[in-house]
Parts: structure tokens; sequence; C-alpha cells
């Protein structure tokens, strides 16, 4: 192949010439891709036909969601979020999408953070997906409550992945998935057929197993109130009025006996 004939892997910014300023990304040392932008410009699949419009903020969300997913593009909110005043139809409102891939990596350690170990070995190694990636849609309102779609850049400084399973955003639970992981917790069915009965219902989620487990133990949490599972259990216990009996030695319990109302009931029978 002759040198004229080469395929361009990916665009550096010096040589963009579309204008785009806002594409420009400093570069960073900890991730090869940043610095440069890749070819293909993802403008095109967000500009909405004439025929469609957004009334409210959460349609215009859902829909560069989804044509993002369309893509295999992760799109999440930035921190641009204006809300505007309701008595002029939320003119002036406004909310910024982004790739799952912008910002940079802060660390929330204390200035006081000392390391369990100072083996550089025995350390857990950890990366970030924060790559300072530039895509960005500015998403606006109107007077007359039509939202409107600014493509602010178009451009990734990273290749996009074959597939969105596994991603934090994407991979998230909608309410009605929620509260169908509610329901089915509640009668103790495991994680993997809970899965499984959510891909039945939407064989294009991106929900993984993980996604599973992390909500189980976030309404486990939100469920027990801060409670160890003793402390739980007797508050269950007193909420549906079982006869609770115990002896305690200072902090420790000896005797613990618990009976519910109806075995109460039959024992008074005899009595």
């Amino acid at each position: 192949m002759e040198d004229n004939e080469m395929q361009l892997d990916c665009i550096p910014f010096d040589d963009l010439s579309n204008g785009k300023e806002d594409c420009a990304v400093p570069s960073n040392e900890q991730d090869e891709d940043t610095g440069r932008l890749y070819p293909e410009d993802y403008s095109r699949y967000f500009i909405p036909y004439e025929d469609e419009e957004f009334h409210s903020k959460e349609d215009v969300k859902a829909w560069c969601v989804g044509k993002g997913s369309q893509h295999n593009c992760s799109i999440v909110s930035g921190p641009g979020t204006k809300t505007g005043k309701l008595e002029c139809n939320g003119k002036g409102s406004r909310i910024e999408l982004v790739c799952s891939r912008s910002g940079v990596y802060k660390s929330h350690k204390s200035k006081d953070y000392v390391p369990k170990t100072t083996n550089a070995l025995k350390r857990k190694r950890s990366s970030t997906s924060k790559i300072n990636c530039p895509f960005k849609l500015i998403c606006s309102c109107d007077y007359d409550g039509r939202w409107n779609i600014k493509i602010k850049c178009g451009f990734h400084n990273h290749a996009l992945t074959d597939s969105l399973i596994g991603h934090s955003a994407p991979a998230a639970l909608t309410e009605k998935q929620l509260e169908l992981l509610k329901r089915l917790t509640g009668s103790l069915i495991p994680p993997k057929k809970v899965l499984s009965m959510i891909k039945q219902d939407d064989p294009d989620t991106a929900v993984h197993l993980r996604t599973i487990y992390n909500a189980k133990a976030k309404l486990k949490k939100e469920e027990t109130r801060g409670r160890t599972i003793l402390q739980h259990f007797l508050a269950l216990a007193e909420q549906e009025d079982y006869t609770i009996f115990k002896r305690c030695d200072g902090e420790v319990v000896i005797d613990l006996f618990i009976a519910p109302p109806r075995f109460v009931d039959l024992a008074r029978c005899f009595h």
C-alpha cells in the first residue's frame, strides 16, 4: 500500500478543520487515547427529524441516551444543568449530556489518608474510565416549552466498545425493573432468574448480573436502616406484634424468646 493510501486511525486535535473548538481536550498521560480524536463524527445521529418534538427534560434525555445506546455510546448527565422559572414554561432550563468517559478523575481520599500497606505489590491496583472525552450535547428549553438539542462536540477521544453490557450508566435499572426486582426479591427469587425475567421483557437491556446484586444490596441497606441483622429481626418482630422476651447480661444477650401472635393464642387455650 502506498503512503497516500494509508488509512487514518485517528485525527490529532490540531488537524481538525471543522472549526469545533470545544472538541479540544488537554493531554492526559494516563491514557494513550486522550489528546486525539477518532475520525467518526457522531453528530448526525443526534439530529432529530422535523416531526420529532420534546416537551420535557425526561423526553429529550431519554431520546439522546437511546440514540447513544444504538451506537454503543454511554451518555450521562453533565455538570452544566440549569433550571428555569416555571412561570416561563421552563424557559432557560438546560441540561448537559456528555460521554461517560468525560471529565477527569478526582480522588476522594482525605489529605491525611495513609494506605494500609506500603508494599506496592499488595496495593489494590485500580484505574479510571475518565479520560476527558469532549463529546457534549446541550439541551435547552424555549418559551413554548419545547426542548432543542445543540451538538457542542460530536467526536470522542477513544474507541467505542462493541457492547454496553457492564457499563454503569446503561446498565442502571429503570423504575419498572426496580419494582420487579423488589417484588421478586420478596419472593426469594435468585438474582440469575431475576436477570432472566428482566431480559425477557427487554432483550436489548444492558443490565448485568452485578447490577442485580448491587441493587439488592442497596435495597437491603435501605430496609435495615443501618441496623444489625439481630436488631432488624427484632424490629420486624415488634412490627408484626410478636411476643418478645429477652434476658441480657450487660450488652450480651443470654436468652431470647420470640413467638408469633397465633402461637400465643394457642398457648392461652390450654391455660
